[in-house]
């Protein structure tokens, strides 16, 4: 649902620029029949920037540290491509229940390990195949990065949505 929410928002133009589980909410209601039917939906969208706006080299840090990746951290590159990089922290957060970079001290400490690193360690007991959807988010380069479209079409989508 996340995923598909990034399609629309990044086919209207617009990057979040601050996807985390914060901003990420869980609705769950009954329908008629008593079943529960469950949304995931994107929220705070005070950072969004339309993409076509966007300077290669803003130099201005836009949305929360521990889920932007280094060319944002660093170099304040900004593009669609950092949504991506944010989902993948945030699905790590969800497997491990562990906040990105929570080894490090908020604020210079950890900017420099992202800045150093660039990259979160994928947990063990994920599957080769969401391994691989996590590595293509958590690619150092954001030109090596899947379009948002591409991740759903990627073979571990069948086995995150059975």
């Amino acid at each position: 649902m996340i995923l598909r929410a990034l399609s629309s928002i990044h086919s209207l133009g617009f990057t979040h620029c601050d996807i985390k589980p914060d901003n990420v909410l869980f609705f769950c209601a009954k329908n008629r029949g008593g079943q529960s039917l469950c949304e995931l939906k994107i929220a705070d969208f005070g950072l969004a920037r339309e993409t076509s706006k966007l300077s290669p080299k803003s130099k201005r840090f836009t949305g929360t540290l521990r889920y932007m990746p280094s060319e944002v951290a660093v170099e304040g590159k900004v593009s669609p491509a950092m949504d991506l990089w944010a989902l993948g922290c945030t699905l790590v957060e969800m497997l491990t229940g562990n906040v990105p970079w929570s080894r490090f001290k908020e604020g210079r400490e950890e900017f420099m390990e992202i800045a150093a690193v660039g990259t979160l360690e994928i947990p063990e007991l994920v599957s080769v195949q969401r391994k691989d959807f996590l590595r293509k988010c958590f690619a150092r380069d954001p030109s090596q990065r899947l379009h948002v479209d591409m991740f759903l079409k990627h073979p571990s989508w069948k086995i995150m949505v059975s």
